[in-house]
């Protein structure tokens, strides 16, 4: 269980909580469909700092699009957290070049509004 919080622009944003399935090795492409539902939704995306820049979004590089980085490296961590502002729609993540390298990766998605309302799920 994770329970995740985040500072908001003029207040703390609810606090909700994701339960993850202890299944490890994501690996391949990874597709999810994002609701219409009128919440802000994010993305966060967990993976080796070595495979971050090969990750790809909707068939584009995860480099150039707006993003917040978590490094992890003062943890003693070889991992990256990656939080992305994402809109409704299919969408898909995974490796740039998945002949060569496939990434594996954790994916939570989360969306909260100004109402009170918040929620997320694991990918």
């Amino acid at each position: 269980m994770a329970v995740y919080y985040q500072q908001g622009e003029f207040k703390p944003v609810v606090p909700f909580m994701v339960i993850i399935k202890p299944e490890g090795n994501l690996e391949g492409v990874q597709e999810f469909t994002i609701p219409n539902d009128g919440l802000r939704h994010h993305i966060l995306i967990t993976t080796k700092s070595t495979e971050y820049p090969l990750l790809e979004m909707d068939g584009k590089s995860i480099i150039y699009r707006d993003k917040k980085v978590y490094d992890t490296r003062s943890l003693n961590s070889s991992y990256v957290g990656v939080r992305i502002d994402i809109g409704p729609g299919h969408h898909t993540l995974g490796s740039l070049y998945p002949s060569v390298l496939t990434v594996k990766l954790g994916i939570i998605i989360y969306a909260y509004s100004n109402n009170d309302i918040a929620y997320g799920f694991p990918v």
